[in-house]
């Protein structure tokens, strides 16, 4: 997608354009959106889409690998009473504050005001499936989950062609991240146990929970 964006920009930044800040007329008909950025949105869409349901189905198989690892530790560590249990809980405090001072830029507070007003309540009385979808915008506003808002816009069908450069390399980092987690997701040890074979599961078992006096 980078090479494309690249492409793009040069085009969208070349000095013999009139700057993007210049608004003439607010109500002036809308351009055509320029091809080679209407593909970059595509690009964009088609990866936000994926990476999102990439991303719950992974969490839902960790939900149930986790529930089954845990179970299995506390098995063996009842029987094993001088082993290690690892899920006791620890006093150390791992606050994951990562509040860096993100500020929405103006183009996303947009699109998350239209998404506001396509899905409110008040505005759609009884409709469940807008509601929940309100509450998902919110919630990722809060969140910080650029990639998130983005997501339910396309759900929406919004018009998000007017994104600047900035915006849509943010989504970039974030659909980046997304792919971190999900790739450290398949790593962790519940779901390595999960899916290793039965012999190699009792392995793993005693490998996390040493024995005391060892």
């Amino acid at each position: 997608i980078f090479d494309m964006f690249n492409q793009w920009r040069k085009h969208e930044l070349s000095p013999n354009l009139r700057p993007r800040s210049q608004k003439k007329n607010k109500h002036k008909k809308k351009k055509d959106i320029d091809p080679e950025k209407a593909r970059i949105i595509r690009k964009l869409k088609h990866r936000t889409k994926y990476l999102d349901l990439e991303y719950k189905d992974t969490q839902e198989e960790m939900h149930t690998a986790k529930t089954s690892f845990f179970t299995a530790i506390a098995e063996y560590c009842s029987k094993n009473p001088d082993s290690k249990n690892p899920l006791v809980p620890s006093n150390t405090d791992s606050s994951d504050a990562t509040q860096d001072e993100y500020e929405f830029p103006e183009d996303l507070k947009t699109i998350y005001r239209e998404i506001v007003m396509a899905t409110h309540p008040d505005k759609h009385p009884g409709d469940e499936d807008l509601k929940q979808i309100c509450i998902s915008a919110t919630q990722a506003k809060k969140d910080k989950k650029v990639e998130d808002l983005i997501n339910l816009s396309f759900d929406l069908d919004i018009d998000i062609s007017n994104i600047s450069i900035d915006l849509i390399e943010k989504i970039e980092r974030a659909l980046d991240e997304k792919q971190k987690e999900i790739e450290k997701m398949r790593k962790n040890n519940a779901m390595v146990w999960f899916y290793a074979a039965p012999e190699q599961q009792e392995v793993i078992i005693k490998h996390i929970c040493p024995k005391e006096k060892e």
